[in-house]
This record gives C-alpha cells, sequence and structure tokens, in this order.
C-alpha cells in the first residue's frame, strides 16, 4: 500500500519488483500455450491490456468470446502431474481468477496449465497434457473481494491524503 502511495503521490510507478525463474518460463511459454488453447478450443482468443474498472484493474492473458477470459499457467512436471489429478482451480489461484471476472465482468474464465520442461531445452521432457478448466463466476465470493480492494482502496486514498498534508515531497524527504 506505502508503494501505490508512493507512485500516486509522484505520478509514475517505481521501479519494477522482482521476476523469478517460474515467471520468466511462463512469459516465454504463454504464445505457445496461447497457440494450442486456440486449437484445442477452435476459437482465436484476443490479446488484452491492462483492463481498468473504476478503481481496480487487471491483466488478463486472453478474452475469450463476449463472456469469458482466460488465464495461462505454465508449470513444471511435478506441479502439472498434481493439477491433472485434481481436475480442480489451484487454490492457488483462485483470487486471481474470480478477480479478473470482477474487474472484467466477465461470466466464466478459463484456466489453462501448460506443462513446461524442467529446463528450456531440455532433451527429455517429461510429456504431459495441457490442463484446461472453466471456471465459473462465483457471485458470493466476488461480493467479499470487492469489499476488500474497496476497504483497501479508501485506506489507500486517506494514506495519500496524509502524505500529501504534509506538505513534503516523500520522495526527496527519504533520499
Amino acid at each position: 500500500m506505502h508503494k501505490l502511495a508512493l507512485e500516486i503521490i509522484r505520478g509514475k510507478a517505481g521501479p519494477e519488483g522482482f521476476k523469478s525463474a517460474d515467471m520468466e518460463r511462463g512469459h516465454r511459454l504463454e504464445d505457445e500455450a496461447r497457440q494450442l488453447y486456440a486449437f484445442m478450443k477452435d476459437i482465436d482468443p484476443e490479446r488484452i491490456g491492462f483492463v481498468r474498472n473504476g478503481k481496480m484493474g487487471a491483466s488478463p492473458d486472453s478474452f475469450v468470446g463476449a463472456k469469458g477470459g482466460l488465464e495461462i499457467k505454465t508449470a513444471l512436471p511435478h506441479i502439472q502431474m498434481e493439477r491433472l489429478i485434481k481436475q480442480t482451480l489451484p487454490t492457488e489461484h483462485k483470487a486471481q481468477v474470480q478477480g479478473l471476472m470482477l474487474v472484467c465482468e466477465r461470466d466464466s474464465w478459463d484456466f489453462l496449465s501448460f506443462p513446461a520442461p524442467y529446463e528450456p531445452d531440455d532433451p527429455d521432457p517429461v510429456p504431459l497434457p495441457p490442463f484446461l478448466i472453466t471456471v465459473a463466476r462465483d457471485d458470493k465470493y466476488i461480493r467479499a473481494m470487492r469489499d476488500e480492494i474497496e476497504t483497501f482502496n479508501d485506506e489507500l486514498e486517506h494514506l495519500v491524503d496524509q502524505m500529501r498534508a504534509l506538505g513534503t515531497d516523500p520522495v526527496k524527504v527519504a533520499a
């Protein structure tokens, strides 16, 4: 919250944060996964940038038709195997998927877990299939999420007002 407050006061974003090897892998394989999804569903997912909805925002991987969306995650073989066995949306991605439906005002979201090799040029990758599930909008969960986001935004606005009331540039003060 404090980082966002400073970005609002400064009028620009701070330095980009940490990027893990998993994040790099996901970025590298996203186009391949999107092409596979398009083939599997016989549909052309629409690439989307950042979506704003009031004081909320999200970065969907794609829109699908007028009412759906797509979230792509790459998974190392041991994680992909677990997802294939469970056949459910991984709990660690529930808030993201439901949040995307909230911000983008969509009714459903496809979650594609795309198998990734342990190493980028692995000569002997584990042959696992993709895992695809369609997630329905959970209005009760989304209402609770919206309430929490509104509380966060109110607290953020209060923090920005407090800093501006000091009459100093917090960036210069910190230097």
